[in-house]
């Protein structure tokens, strides 16, 4: 998928009902990813937004806090670095 990124939450819309859904169970689908070509951490699921169905991704969470730790930890050694000089 051009343009796609494996660290993003994504929603595809796939069907919208004018009347509504009802009765909608979500491990109803199942997702074959094994020739998707993108690189990727998280999940993929059908999820009910309104009267919509979408086909959502969600990266895995340690992503974020690992990125978030690097982000901190990088942060905090380049004040003391600063402090000392």
């Amino acid at each position: 998928m051009p343009a796609f990124d494996g660290q993003q939450a994504y929603d595809w819309t796939f069907i919208t009902a004018t009347g509504g859904i009802s009765g909608f169970s979500p491990d109803q689908f199942v997702f074959d990813t094994g020739l998707f070509a993108n690189a990727y951490t998280g999940s993929f699921s059908v999820i009910q937004q309104g009267d919509s169905l979408a086909m959502s991704y969600v990266p895995e969470p340690s992503t974020y806090a690992m990125l978030s730790a690097g982000l901190t930890c990088g942060g905090f050694s380049m004040w003391r670095r600063h402090k000392r000089a």
